[in-house]
């Protein structure tokens, strides 16, 4: 419609006069000028937001960038946070605490108590030993390890030299003896026990079912206190021990109960046999020199396979 008006308009003037005419490509030419410009007005502005559009996006791409790495590095951060904060917690925890050291005056034998009265007579070295352990000790205490002559033959303070460690092993001692002397270990005030007793009883030739009651009585003594008890197997003898087939059919049959026993009473029970015993079931050779008691190489596989308990 706007065209059609110019050329009406282009005749007219055409027709009134060449001054008329000039007016009238002037006032067109203003308008094609204008309508330029419009145009050009507003492809710069889409210019302009479309490149405002593109600096917004890089800046929030840079931004999200820029979190995502304060993020990453304050997690990494916490994290090491957290490590450090464990290392402190375990290497205060290792701190031997204050000892408070125990002298006993008139502390009775046991060949004084009547009820292990015959056990004590025919072993001298039991008697000897728990007096000691009963009229000097310290407290507190990590770990106390608790047993017969494979326990007391083996320098576990120096197998565990970060910890308060003790030594309440006693030579020839059985099941009985170590339940007669339950309360001087408790006296040391240990947070954790480690018992390891029973091959006596069946190498004197108790019956297993006699040996599995001993020991029940054992563990119920123990938990009446509070320590945490781990139990550790009985231990295979040589194959070149005397009765040695016997030997290790019983031990296996009370290790069996005696691992059922412990987990009916919530215990930690250890099984050193697979550690310890051949193919044919009786201890390896390269962990004994006498049939029966262990070398250095055994105490330290014995270590191996209790350290995630000692340290948990």
């Amino acid at each position: 419609m706007g065209k059609k008006i110019a050329l009406i308009l282009l005749a007219i003037f055409l027709v009134a006069g060449s001054g008329a005419g000039t007016w009238f490509f002037m006032h067109l030419r203003a308008e094609e000028l204008e309508e330029r410009l419009e145009e050009e007005k507003e492809d710069e502005l889409e210019e302009l937001e479309s490149r405002f559009q593109e600096e917004r996006t890089a800046e929030q791409e840079a931004h999200a960038k820029e979190v995502t790495k304060l993020t990453e590095e304050t997690s990494a951060l916490e994290e090491e946070r957290d490590r450090l904060k464990d290392e402190l917690t375990d290497a205060l925890s290792r701190i031997p605490a204050e000892q408070t050291v125990v002298i006993k005056e008139d502390v009775p034998r046991i060949y004084q108590q009547t009820h292990y009265e015959q056990y004590a007579d025919r072993n001298d070295e039991y008697d000897t030993r728990q007096y000691i352990y009963s009229s000097l000790y310290s407290y507190p205490t990590d770990v106390v390890f608790v047993g017969d002559s494979l326990v007391a033959r083996c320098n576990w303070a120096e197998l565990y030299p970060d910890l308060n460690v003790k030594n309440r092993g006693i030579g020839a001692d059985t099941i009985i003896g170590v339940r007669a002397r339950v309360q001087s270990i408790i006296d040391t005030q240990p947070e954790k026990v480690f018992l390891e007793i029973g091959i006596n009883d069946i190498l004197m030739g108790r019956p297993v079912d006699v040996v599995v009651e001993y020991y029940g009585l054992l563990l119920d003594e123990f938990g009446m206190y509070d320590c945490k008890l781990y139990v550790t197997s009985i231990l295979p003898v040589a194959a070149s021990q005397n009765d040695s087939y016997r030997i290790l059919v019983d031990t296996m049959d009370v290790n069996r109960q005696l691992a059922e026993m412990c987990e009916q009473r919530g215990l930690v029970f250890i099984d050193l046999w697979p550690a310890f015993a051949g193919e044919d079931q009786a201890m390896r050779d390269e962990f004994y020199y006498d049939g029966v008691h262990l070398n250095a190489t055994a105490y330290k596989n014995w270590k191996e396979h209790i350290d995630a308990y000692v340290y948990e």
